[in-house]
C-alpha cells in the first residue's frame, strides 16, 4: 500500500477500494469506475438499515513554474463528485460483506 493510500484508506471496519474502468483519464473524459466497501466485522447488513454516505471526489493538480528566485508552485484543488447516498440504494445480492457504488464523473 501506497503512503498516500494509507492515509485516506485506514483499515477499520470498512475498507474503501477506488475501482476505475482504465488507468489514466484526461481533461473532457468522464472518468468510470466504483467504489466498494467491504466489511471487515460483517456489520454492513444493520448499516444498510439507515445509514447514509456522503462520497467525494477531489482532484489536486500542482503547477511548477520557474521564477526569479525559485520556482513557482501553484496547486488547484477541484471537486469532482459530492453525493449523499443511502447504503440501502447499493444492496448487491448475495453480497454480505461488498457494497459497490458506481460512478460517472466529467474531468
Amino acid at each position: 500500500m501506497e503512503a498516500n493510500e494509507a492515509k485516506y484508506n485506514i483499515n477499520g471496519n470498512i475498507n474503501i477500494k477506488v475501482v476505475l474502468n482504465k488507468v489514466c483519464y484526461f481533461p473532457g473524459e468522464n472518468m468510470t469506475g466504483r467504489i466498494q466497501l467491504i466489511s471487515n466485522k460483517g456489520f454492513i447488513q444493520e448499516c444498510k438499515k439507515f445509514s447514509e454516505i456522503i462520497i467525494t471526489i477531489t482532484q489536486i493538480s500542482q503547477y511548477k513554474y520557474p521564477g526569479d528566485a525559485h520556482d513557482v508552485i501553484e496547486k488547484e484543488v477541484t471537486t469532482l463528485m459530492n453525493s449523499k447516498m443511502s447504503f440501502s440504494d447499493f444492496i448487491q445480492i448475495g453480497e454480505e460483506r461488498a457494497i459497490n457504488i458506481p460512478f460517472i464523473v466529467f474531468i
